[in-house]
């Protein structure tokens, strides 16, 4: 899971590791980095934090460019992460491929959304 609410961590971990401006999809290019610092890691499966999924959101909204960001930040994770961690390069493929089938999917439903209205 690389998504940035779910994770509490110790403010010198943020001191080298930043946020990319500008993209969408910032948490996948920065959690794996975060991680690679870190000596232990702790999880827990207790919901604590209640996300609220809404139509318009960059996950959930229709396709604009933009949303290529998620490819980019992957394939520099998968890169990364097959260097570091050579065990773990197959499922760094697997996430790379899941963005790829995500980002075809909002793009044929973006497609299939514009042809719907036209008619």
């Amino acid at each position: 899971d690389t998504c940035a609410y779910a994770k509490l961590g110790k403010r010198e971990l943020y001191r080298q590791v930043k946020f990319p401006v500008g993209k969408l999809f910032e948490d996948i290019g920065t959690t794996y980095l975060l991680f690679a610092q870190c000596e232990t890691v702790a999880c827990g499966f207790k919901p604590k934090y209640y996300y609220v999924i809404r139509n318009d959101s960059i996950v959930t909204g229709n396709f604009k460019l933009s949303k290529l960001d998620l490819l980019e930040m992957t394939d520099q994770m998968a890169e990364y992460v097959g260097e570091k961690y050579p065990d773990l390069k197959e499922a760094a493929l697997r996430r790379q491929v899941y963005a790829r089938f995500s980002t075809l999917n909002q793009m044929l439903d973006t497609s299939q959304a514009r042809v719907q209205r036209n008619k």
